[in-house]
């Protein structure tokens, strides 16, 4: 899940500055761009990841509501280069596209047009900066506009650019090809997950090999083979020992983990979480827009608010994202 919804923010990103947009948005034409490229991104993320949007979002109208959402706080920003025409263009290509293409997040319609930030403005969006990259700390509302990362730059504070993951060292890096170098599935192509060097003859690190996509296939949760996550399986130890299995879905308040062998994951954007010793594991709901939020609590935010917050620790309140606070 956490890999899949990451390529689906990437495909949304745009950026921002504080000067003026050249002419308002129509806002006809605005709500049927926004509501095309929603609805086609979320239908390719639930075709693409067996139960993508039930995990992220609960529902598919939710998906594109939350969606749209993005969109229009995309578009009405200051000095963006993004235009409906252009979100529209977007939403044809990732519905004609494949999920190669639209998971490794490499669709070029749909990556953000430079807006007019110069580097060092304030921004809430890609597309509002010339740069076409708007850095944001993990915790921040706002940005500022800033290079495009490159492989081999820090990504502890900001993320990387489409086509890159933030490995387990904080660097960004190229997503890896079969037989690539990785830490986890995130650093993989899809189709492919992480496994151990004592897996693949021949290599000498962890190693990107193409995932098991076939339920009951045998694995091994720690060195690999790893289940194809994107076809709704995880590798589960059974009687008959380690196996791809489908997951179950557990609602807000249920158990989840591991279930008589199976794996239980949280919908709705829910985190799994334990309360306390010996208690078991069960959904924490995703607070509302505007409530108090701690990631590390288990407390998350639906997208595409995010847990901001000004002070240290994981604490904050989920907040939407908003151009005009970032002047």
């Amino acid at each position: 899940m956490i890999r899949a919804a990451a390529a689906f923010s990437l495909l949304l990103l745009a950026s921002c500055e504080a000067e003026p947009t050249v002419g308002p948005v129509d806002p006809a034409s605005m709500e049927r761009a926004c509501d095309g490229e929603a609805r086609a991104l979320c239908e390719k993320f639930d075709t693409c990841q067996e139960g993508g949007v039930r995990l992220s979002y609960g529902t598919m109208d939710v998906c594109i509501e939350r969606s749209r959402i993005e969109c229009r706080a995309r578009l009405t920003a200051p000095g963006v280069g993004d235009t409906p025409a252009a979100d529209a263009a977007c939403g044809e290509a990732v519905r004609v596209g494949t999920c190669a293409d639209y998971l490794n997040q490499a669709i070029a319609t749909c990556l953000p047009l430079a807006g007019r930030g110069a580097i060092g403005t304030s921004c809430a969006f890609h597309t509002q900066c010339a740069s076409a990259f708007c850095a944001r700390a993990p915790r921040a509302a706002c940005g500022v506009c800033s290079a495009v990362p490159r492989a081999g730059d820090p990504c502890a504070m900001q993320e990387c650019a489409a086509g890159q993951s933030c490995n387990e060292k904080g660097i960004c890096q190229p997503l890896s090809q079969e037989r690539g170098p990785c830490s986890t599935g995130a650093d993989c192509l899809y189709g492919h997950q992480c496994a151990s060097a004592s897996t693949v003859p021949g290599a000498t690190s962890r190693t990107c090999v193409p995932a098991v996509a076939t339920e009951s296939s045998s694995c091994d949760p720690v060195v690999g083979p790893q289940c194809d996550f994107n076809r709704g399986l995880s590798c589960e130890r059974t009687a008959a020992g380690s196996r791809c299995t489908r997951f179950v879905a557990a609602e807000a308040g249920q158990p989840c983990g591991t279930l008589s062998g199976r794996p239980a994951l949280c919908v709705a954007g829910a985190i799994c979480v334990t309360t306390g010793a010996g208690a078991a594991p069960t959904c924490r709901p995703v607070a509302a827009d505007g409530a108090a939020c701690d990631l590390a609590a288990g407390t998350g935010c639906l997208y595409p608010a995010r847990c901001v917050g000004t002070g240290p620790g994981t604490a904050g309140t989920c907040t939407l994202p908003s151009a005009q606070a970032c002047r």
